[in-house]
């Protein structure tokens, strides 16, 4: 606990905990398709997740691993779709490990899908 708020007082948990806002807050409103792995931004774009990486990185100048980072952690946990049973969450949620699976092993390409 004492290394993590050290590294939360560190100019790189600063920028990452400014990531993790800008992130959760440009989202607001998005809908996600996991079966076209696609982020649906409430202005109509339908972006990938390393054009929305690259978009977020280009308005904000924040780091691309953290927008993607904390993307991904949002993919995860935070964002929840409406009217779907058990069976249809479980589904989406296998969906979204799938997609996200190899963002979370390499490093994120400058862009593309």
């Amino acid at each position: 606990m004492e290394d993590f708020l050290e590294w939360m007082g560190s100019p790189e948990g600063a920028e990452s905990m400014d990531a993790l806002d800008y992130v959760f807050n440009a989202l607001d409103g998005a809908i996600v398709d996991p079966v076209k792995r696609r982020i649906n931004w409430p202005n109509g774009e339908s972006l990938s997740i390393n054009q929305t990486v690259d978009r977020m990185g280009k308005d904000s100048g924040l780091d691309r691993q953290s927008i993607l980072s904390h993307l991904i952690g949002w993919l995860q946990m935070e964002y929840m779709p409406e009217g779907l049973n058990e069976k249809q969450m479980e589904l989406f949620e296998n969906q979204i490990e799938n997609w996200v699976e190899k963002y979370e092993n390499d490093p994120p390409p400058t862009s593309g899908s």
